[in-house]
């Protein structure tokens, strides 16, 4: 038993301040003001400083990115067109008969692979007097071959239709009275694909003023696409090419090739500024603008160019997060801003509410400001952090990436041999989480093989991380696609994983899928199938279907990237212990967690016990029997029986090794019990202790909330923020 309190205590007076003390505290209130609100201004100076520099800088370097695209893609018509210019030149000239046709346009074919179609075109009985329709064509084949044409399939000279079964001749009539030009693209009836070409007219060698025909020179859209894929762009932008008329040469929406425009309208939006733009680039103005732009749903800057040859235009758009500094160093500014803010936002309220005088409206008042300025810290912090990626490997996101990760594999081979590169490619239809270690997909896989990669490599790929003996790895189709071999195969698997939810609920998953080469012996490297997608940006989600859904989880980003495991066991098979370790092929995935549920689930009855364990504090009873202190440790201990609970769930839910994020205000709230639980002991066996008699106990009810609120601060900023 404990020694009845007197009857009576008498609560000692707050001594009041000497004068000089109650100045020196407003002064060093005063001081904290300008202290904080000083150190605010200067890092928003400096970061914004920092800001417009990075700005300018990635403004620059994307304007000389797309200078440099447009350069190649224009040289590349400049060539084709300049082949054309040649054969014309020597036609009009006598230097080359209609025998000899062939072996030209043959040797054109060999000095410009990208060339796709050649064609001369004869004035009816100008090529031969018993023959009225004349023409060669020589083009190249899917397998890379090239077939010949000579003589006419149907009558070129016919007047080109307007309508849908109109002739189209156009590609013949329109250099004929116009001049040499690069023409619309059009779907060729020949060649059974949508071209661009150019025509130009050359003139009969005895009569200079009349057309004797014209030299057609094809470029293919596909291989204008993988041009532009080869263009070092980054993971940040893409590119499209458009016409006088504004067509689609190229465009990340294969959809909007050659049936789309850049003049067309989308609804609601107002796309005069961007129609105004390209124009001045289509009349050989360079120019650029700020951009939402509708493809990747991010700011960007759009930079118009023009393709003097063809007298057409690029367009390049690049997202300004490349401007952006790094996520964590940004959060780490922030932060720093928003804590001077705070500290002197506390500070001058302290100082308008006299709070020196210790009287307690002045003190809850500077309390509650404090406390509420740590929360608002706190949910900056996590606000800041929710941008924060970590990035898996080396992401490849062009074949310009992959090519340099390949050379330095090359280089660190031991002994010359081929290096056998495999475009793979993976789609995913269905994703489920079926434990917190493991992912189970469904999907294709597709490989290409070249014809340069000899019969006996084995076809096919191997999933390491495949953890189900009933998984499904079947294939569907072997396609023959030129001189290549396309295979593609149906997976349903399950694949272990490593996530780490440290940060629940504020946790991210990365979805790592690893492919190996199926063949152990021979040196096979797989590679994305970069053409195989329209936009490989990881903000897209290559290699994801737009429809799929998981509860709980949303998908931020996917990319390839290689991975060089440490060197392993050699198999039995003396050709990889010869070799260093290979990149491997890996598909990530980021999803970031939906975290409302675990807010509602865990963060809500934490929040209440610490709510209720405070309205204990200040419930004023005064605890001076066993009964009464009976009463307070059974209102604590339930409190404490549902944080256990509520604690435990949390644990079995995210099957965590370590503890997570919100495990911190579970640790805090249990250390602010014991704090409760000690403060009643106080208040019951040692009531004349100062701590407590001292305004009805107001020292630990005004350090309740403040010194909970910042401990969890601190711990957010080491979670968070020191990384």
């Amino acid at each position: 038993m404990h020694a009845d309190p007197p009857d009576t205590l008498e609560e000692p007076p707050l001594p009041a301040a000497p004068h000089r003390w109650g100045l020196g505290i407003r002064g060093l209130l005063l001081a904290g003001f300008f202290l904080g609100f000083g150190t605010a201004t200067v890092l928003i100076v400096i970061s914004q400083r920092e800001a417009n520099r990075r700005e300018r800088e990635a403004f620059a370097a994307a304007q000389q990115q797309a200078l440099e695209a447009a350069q190649q893609i224009d040289r590349m018509f400049h060539e084709a067109q300049r082949s054309a210019e040649d054969v014309v030149a020597d036609l009009a000239q006598g230097r080359l008969p209609t025998a000899a046709l062939e072996e030209r346009m043959r040797a054109e074919f060999a000095a410009r692979p990208s060339l796709d179609g050649f064609a001369v075109t004869y004035e009816p009985f100008v090529a031969d007097p018993q023959q009225r329709l004349y023409q060669e064509y020589v083009s190249r084949k899917p397998d890379g071959n090239l077939s010949v044409l000579k003589g006419a399939t149907y009558d070129y000279t016919a007047t080109p239709g307007t309508g849908p079964d109109g002739p189209k001749t156009a590609w013949y009539h329109t250099p004929k009275t116009t001049g040499a030009l690069w023409n619309e693209p059009f779907l060729a009836t020949g060649a059974g694909k949508v071209l661009i070409e150019y025509g130009a007219p050359f003139y009969r060698q005895a009569e200079p003023s009349r057309v004797a025909g014209v030299v057609t020179v094809d470029y293919s859209l596909q291989d204008l696409r993988d041009l532009i894929g080869k263009l070092e762009l980054g993971s940040s932008g893409y590119a499209a090419v458009f016409t006088q008329k504004g067509t689609f040469l190229a465009h990340p929406d294969p959809s909007r090739v050659v049936t789309g425009s850049i003049f067309d309208a989308r609804p609601g939006t107002d796309d005069a500024t961007l129609h105004g733009a390209a124009q001045k680039a289509l009349d050989g103005e360079a120019n650029s603008l700020d951009y939402f732009d509708p493809v990747s749903g991010q700011e960007a800057w759009v930079l118009f160019v023009p393709i003097p040859t063809t007298r057409w235009a690029l367009g390049l758009v690049k997202w300004k997060r490349d401007a952006v500094q790094g996520p964590v160093k940004r959060l780490q500014q922030r932060i720093a801003i928003a804590c001077a803010v705070a500290f002197a936002l506390v500070c001058l309220v302290g100082w308008f509410v006299r709070v020196e005088r210790g009287e307690p409206r002045p003190l809850w008042t500077v309390a509650g400001l404090f406390s509420v300025s740590c929360a608002a810290l706190i949910g900056l912090t996590w606000w800041l952090s929710w941008s924060i990626n970590t990035v898996h490997g080396v992401p490849v996101t062009g074949s310009t990436a992959a090519s340099r990760q390949l050379e330095k594999y090359r280089r660190s081979l031991r002994k010359a041999e081929p290096v056998y590169e495999i475009p793979t490619g993976l789609q995913i239809t269905a994703m489920k989480f079926p434990d917190p270690t493991s992912i189970t997909i469904a999907g294709f896989v597709w490989q290409r093989y070249p014809a340069a990669v000899p019969e006996d490599v084995t076809r096919g790929f191997l999933l390491p991380q495949q953890i189900d003996e009933p998984g499904m790895v079947e294939e569907i189709q072997r396609i023959k696609d030129g001189a290549d071999e396309v295979i593609v195969w149906s997976v349903v698997v399950t694949l272990q994983q490593n996530f780490d939810p440290e940060l629940f609920p504020f946790d991210h998953r990365e979805i790592a899928l690893r492919l190996r080469p199926a063949d152990l012996q021979e040196n096979v490297v797989l590679v994305p199938d970069f053409n195989a997608y329209p936009l490989i940006a990881p903000e897209t989600l290559p290699g994801l279907n737009a429809d799929i859904r998981v509860n709980n989880w949303h998908f931020r980003n996917s990319y390839f990237s290689y991975q060089t495991e440490p060197a392993g066991p050699t198999l039995g098979l003396a050709a990889r212990a010869e070799r260093g370790p290979a990149p491997m092929l890996h598909l990530v995935i980021e999803a970031r967690r939906n975290f409302i549920g675990p807010f509602i689930a865990y963060l809500t009855p934490a929040l209440v016990a610490a709510g209720l364990a405070f309205a204990l504090l200040i419930s004023g009873r005064p605890f001076d029997s066993l009964q009464d202190l009976v009463g307070g440790l059974s209102y604590i201990a339930a409190l404490f029986f549902v944080i256990v609970v509520a604690h435990a769930s949390l644990r079995d839910t995210v099957a965590a090794v370590g503890i997570t994020y919100l495990e911190h205000i579970y640790i805090l709230l249990y250390c602010a019990i014991v704090l409760v639980v000690g403060n009643l002991f106080l208040l019951a066996y040692r009531p004349e202790n100062r701590l407590v008699r001292f305004r009805n106990n107001l020292i630990p009810k005004l350090l309740y909330w403040p010194v909970y609120t910042l401990a969890l601060f601190i711990s957010t900023l080491a979670v968070f923020a020191v990384r």
